[in-house]
């Protein structure tokens, strides 16, 4: 991964990590590991593979996911 896209994705995911802090919102981690899944997307008619790149970002624990759903 280009270091900008690196430095982009460190700075999005903090800024997650703030937002939850400031909001009072429990987290057990931030992640900034950069995962990827093949997939499809559709344009024109026409299906395309693609590859989607992710990270789990601010993780939770199940205590707060389960009161989120």
């Amino acid at each position: 991964m280009k270091h900008d896209n690196l430095k982009r994705t460190v700075y999005h995911e903090a800024g997650h990590a703030v937002m939850d802090v400031l909001l009072g919102l429990p987290f057990v981690k931030v992640s900034i590991e950069m995962k990827q899944k093949e997939g499809y997307q559709v344009e024109q008619g026409r299906a395309q593979r693609m590859t989607y790149y992710y990270t789990d970002g601010v993780v939770w624990n199940a205590a707060h996911t389960d009161a989120v759903n």
